[in-house]
């Protein structure tokens, strides 16, 4: 499945979305916005205006698709459009064990959030979306 479909099918989905995240959605600020330090893929706020800025990949085997990743959201933390602002890398629970400890390690390690969602339930709420 395509991340853009991946994304618009979560952004449909907000509950979820927030339940994958653990994060309770009050509405979604934005997507795919473009700054200085690249494409954020989508914006997130709750009641309390606190903003999660998500880095969404799908499967991420490959170490190249690691390091993008990491890059990414490591360029992300200097972007800020709320006070109480977190980061988070969102990915498939399909991703091989090697690649996700590497991902729980970095983001212990540069305070990033990391949240899993499964391709096989996105799909399923796809189908349901549309």
């Amino acid at each position: 499945m395509k991340e853009s479909l991946v994304q618009w099918t979560l952004l449909q989905n907000l509950d979820f979305l927030s339940k994958q995240l653990n994060f309770e959605i009050a509405s979604k600020r934005g997507q795919e916005i473009t700054t200085d330090y690249g494409k954020i893929d989508f914006i997130l706020e709750n009641s309390n205006k606190k903003q999660l800025v998500v880095e969404l990949e799908t499967i991420l085997n490959t170490k190249d698709k690691l390091t993008y990743c990491f890059s990414q959201i490591l360029n992300y933390k200097n972007v800020s459009f709320a006070p109480q602002t977190e980061y988070c890398i969102l990915y498939a629970d399909e991703t091989n064990l090697k690649s996700r400890n590497e991902i729980a390690a970095f983001s212990r390690d540069n305070g990033i959030i990391e949240k899993t969602y499964s391709i096989n339930d996105v799909k399923k709420l796809y189908t349901n979306t549309v």
